[in-house]
């Protein structure tokens, strides 16, 4: 059985090299047509191969979303379109954006430069729109001669404030004075010292991001939900040059753009935001949805977005007239849409 054993073996090896010696002999393929030789795609393999150690992947160079924007199906409940209808109540030279510059006051104490205060939009139909830096307001004015009073009864948005309302009272304007480009609003002890604004309608207000838009599919992903305060999804852009966003964690990221026109140019974050936004976790947190309106839900989302919003797609932006559903009741606002191929960016004044 030992010999039997051992001669198989032997033939065995003798056959092995037998075929080993025809495969040498043969024609070889040429060099063109032999498949080349795969690399490993295993930073791992690569590694173990040279002797070295792995090193993790450098962070994508890009400035894109890290992650997929996940839409739904929701009701909008902001309109375009709203009719700036009603009777010239105001003359031509005060219908306009005013940006206040200053506020004085009447004896004698220290003026002051207000840093929340943005100014007001008077429409010739009488609207009179302003914002405390908080809350979003808006009232009738009446103008006879060089005379201006404010209805008392303003609507306003219900949002708490982290910081002390400066002291402006647009209400207890009494009359004012057009000097080319300024305007002097008076009330009984102040004076606003206000000028005509001079940057697009894009830097005019801070914006506060309400929604993302599909384009294709036209569904929403909603974020106003999400917001306790309106310093969260907060869009400032400064003289048509600069702009800072405020994340739901609150963490801060400025970039630049250009505006010509309705057009869009190089909008990107800073080098150094980018490179908080490469070493930031994609998600730090999530958060789930406990809005009234919505149905019971379990999903959860991501606490950040700052990662999502490809601010670079965007190329045009359009400020529109619009109403947004509270409840059951609608009120009059601005809407801000930043278009992308993919995108629409709807921001709200804050």
């Amino acid at each position: 059985m030992r010999t039997s054993a051992a001669l198989s073996f032997a033939f065995c090896g003798l056959m092995a090299a037998a075929l080993l010696a025809c495969s040498r002999e043969g024609p070889s393929a040429p060099a063109s047509a032999r498949p080349a030789p795969r690399a490993p795609s295993d930073p791992q393999a690569i590694a173990a191969a040279s002797g070295t150690s792995a090193a993790a992947p450098p962070p994508s160079a890009g400035a894109g979303p890290a992650g997929a924007i996940e839409y739904e199906d929701v009701e909008d409940d902001l309109r375009a379109g709203a009719a700036d209808a009603g009777a010239q109540e105001v003359p031509p030279q005060l219908v306009d954006r005013w940006e206040l510059k200053e506020v004085r006051y009447k004896n004698g104490r220290a003026s002051f430069v207000p840093q929340h205060y943005r100014g007001f939009r008077l429409r010739a139909n009488g609207r009179f729109d302003w914002s405390d830096g908080c809350n979003h307001k808006s009232t009738s004015a009446r103008v006879s001669g060089s005379n201006l009073s404010l209805d008392p009864g303003a609507t306003s948005t219900m949002v708490g404030c982290s910081f002390v309302v400066e002291d402006v009272h647009y209400q207890q304007a009494t009359h004012y004075k057009v000097e080319d480009r300024t305007l002097y609003l008076h009330t009984p002890s102040q004076i606003y010292v206000l000028e005509r604004f001079p940057y697009s309608k894009l830097s005019l207000h801070a914006w506060s991001l309400h929604s993302i838009k599909d384009r294709q599919s036209g569904k929403l992903l909603k974020l106003d939900r999400f917001r306790r305060e309106y310093h969260h999804f907060l869009l400032r852009v400064e003289e048509d040059t600069r702009f800072q966003f405020t994340d739901l964690d609150r963490e801060e990221f400025t970039g630049s753009l250009r505006v010509e026109g309705g057009e869009i140019r190089g909008m990107a974050y800073d080098q150094a935001s980018k490179d908080r936004l490469r070493a930031r976790p994609e998600q730090s947190g999530y958060l789930p949805d406990t809005t009234r309106d919505y149905k019971p839900t379990k999903k959860k989302y991501p606490t950040t977005y700052a990662q999502r919003l490809d601010w670079e797609a965007v190329t045009s932006f359009k400020v529109l007239e619009g109403t947004m559903k509270t409840g059951s009741e609608e009120h009059e606002t601005e809407i801000l849409e930043l278009h992308s191929d993919k995108q629409i960016y709807r921001f709200i004044p804050r």
